[in-house]
């Protein structure tokens, strides 16, 4: 094999630097030093951190004072404003408006309690000019009427007393007295239209228990009857049945027919007085005309 000149020249250098390495001794490694813990420093301790923290209530106060001044502040400034009155609620005179206006009524000028509508007087009136209590409608008069007019004024009975000057429970227009039903009627417990008296049914009656039409006294059915206990038309007298009966107790036309047996025990159950009781009035009249 043959080997280079330059090739040996450059093994033999490798070879010598390789011995002074060799002979040359190894260094020792100095030992390494840990240091130990330092303890804190006094200016970063725990305590002198708290000392740092300004106090809980540092920033409360503060808010208190400037809310303090804010409030007084405030107040200086309202108080410097002018007096300005409040402006009235837009209510017309006289009118109320329940609770709203100090008084427990619902209209204008009503006076009592629980009205409803205008210029009531009493309590729990529902319309206008109703005079005492419980009434709807207008201008009645009393109580517990319903509708127009109802009033209690005067004798409204021919020779009958007041009854009481109160209306009380008349259904209709018109009505003077109590208990009436319809229109105009005058007196008590009518029903119908142009009663006058008590217990009448029907238009145009006068008296009492009268049922029909333009009948006067007591107790006639029919139309036109005058007296006592009348059935049919145009009967004067008592106790008569059919029509243009003249007299007492008559079944028949213009009395012709037969008499009736009833005709006097019905005449005085509806209020015709006996003959001596006539007698006695006519006797007693005729006693104070001589006087």
């Amino acid at each position: 094999m043959h080997i280079s000149l330059r090739t040996s020249l450059m093994m033999g250098v490798a070879a010598a630097g390789a011995g002074v390495i060799a002979a040359v001794p190894a260094a020792t490694p100095e030992p390494v030093t840990i240091a130990a813990p330092q303890p804190a420093s006094p200016d970063v301790s725990s305590a002198a951190l708290v000392d740092l923290l300004p106090p809980p209530s540092a920033g409360a106060t503060e808010f208190a004072a400037v809310g303090n001044t804010v409030v007084v502040g405030a107040g200086s400034a309202l108080g410097a404003l002018p007096s300005l009155p409040l402006p009235p609620l837009p209510i017309p005179n006289g009118v109320q408006l329940s609770l709203l206006t100090g008084s427990p009524n619902l209209g204008s000028g009503n006076a009592g309690i629980f009205n409803t509508g205008v210029d009531n007087t009493g309590g729990f009136n529902t319309g206008t000019n109703n005079t005492g209590n419980f009434n709807i409608g207008s201008d009645n008069e009393g109580s517990f009427n319903i509708g127009f007019n109802n009033v209690d004024s005067g004798n409204p009975v021919p020779g009958a007393s007041d009854l009481d000057n109160q209306a009380v429970a008349n259904i209709g227009i018109g009505n003077n007295g109590d208990f009436n039903v319809g229109a105009n009627n005058v007196g008590s417990r009518n029903f119908g239209t142009n009663n006058i008296g008590a217990l009448n049914l029907g238009s145009g009656n006068q008296g009492a228990l009268n049922g029909g039409i333009n009948n006067r006294g007591s107790g006639n059915l029919g139309i036109g009857n005058t007296g006592y206990a009348n059935a049919g038309f145009f009967n004067t007298g008592s106790g008569n049945i059919g029509a243009f009966n003249n007299g007492d107790n008559n079944i028949g036309i213009a009395n012709i027919g037969i008499r009736n047996p009833l005709g006097s025990a019905a005449a005085s159950a509806v209020g015709k007085p006996s003959a001596s009781a006539a007698t006695q009035t006519n006797e007693t009249a005729a006693t104070t005309n001589d006087d």
